[in-house]
């Protein structure tokens, strides 16, 4: 490998480190509110948080996993804060019900 190709490669690994620590800041910036909200959140790892024993997000990995129905998927392109309340407030999750008014749901994108 050139010099050339080994100096774009360091770059690329250098981008994506900051966006998986950007994107675990974000998380990190909805959590203070989710618990002023009443949800429990445990971060597992550095990469991994559980939200209310019911969710685990990897937000390095853009990837979450439902723990009640063994369900994972991908966040890529969605709103975190927003997935998050739809998830816990269909599984049960009572304080949001306020929050999560047609109106926010319809602008989330949210399907029931």
């Amino acid at each position: 490998m050139s010099q050339e190709e080994t100096e774009k490669w360091e770059q690329h690994r250098s981008d994506m480190r900051q966006m998986r620590e950007k994107r675990r800041y974000q998380l990190l910036q909805v959590i203070p509110e989710l618990r002023a909200k009443g949800v429990s959140v445990v971060e597992i790892t550095p990469y991994q948080f559980r939200f209310d024993g019911k969710i685990d997000i990897y937000p390095s990995n853009k990837r979450y996993h439902d723990l009640r129905n063994n369900h994972r998927g991908d966040l890529r392109g969605i709103d975190i804060k927003g997935f998050l309340l739809h998830r816990l407030e269909v599984s049960g999750f009572r304080p949001f019900a306020a929050i999560l008014t047609p109106e926010v749901e319809a602008k989330l994108k949210l399907k029931r």
